[in-house]
């Protein structure tokens, strides 16, 4: 059986961080994993291509771009775990996250590159944004 590619979703804060060594560690025993710190893109949809094509994302942190990736696995059915609680994302915590994405000063931005990019994907995206996590 092959081993499932994660996504390691963080904040730029973090990267080269004792932390982030700890975490790709403990990643390391269930997958392949893609750490963003290794790639360099123009713009944060880039970025959700690149989670698109996982089957698992695990992450640590609470920021606008973080906050973007979990969504956006969350709306392509990929399942997110918590670096913090070494679990599936609680319901609990998915409302933080929102909360998170939608105070952001680009929010508006990423609703429409995420309608324009994924567009047979952005009703199912909007239902979790407003319906606080209804993601199963």
């Amino acid at each position: 059986m092959s081993k499932p590619k994660i996504y390691y979703a963080h904040p730029i804060e973090l990267y080269f961080s004792e932390i982030e060594a700890k975490d790709l560690k403990f990643l390391s025993r269930k997958g392949i994993i893609t750490n963003p710190r290794s790639i360099k893109f123009q713009n944060m949809i880039d970025y959700i291509y690149l989670v698109k094509d996982h089957e698992m994302v695990y992450y640590r942190g609470k920021t606008w771009g973080v906050a973007f990736e979990v969504l956006s696995a969350l709306t392509f059915e990929i399942p997110v775990y918590s670096l913090d609680i070494n679990r599936k994302i609680t319901k609990k915590q998915c409302k933080e996250i929102i909360g998170i994405f939608k105070s952001s000063p680009y929010y508006e931005d990423d609703i429409k590159s995420f309608k324009t990019e994924f567009p047979e994907f952005y009703d199912r995206f909007l239902k979790i944004l407003t319906s606080h996590c209804s993601h199963k």
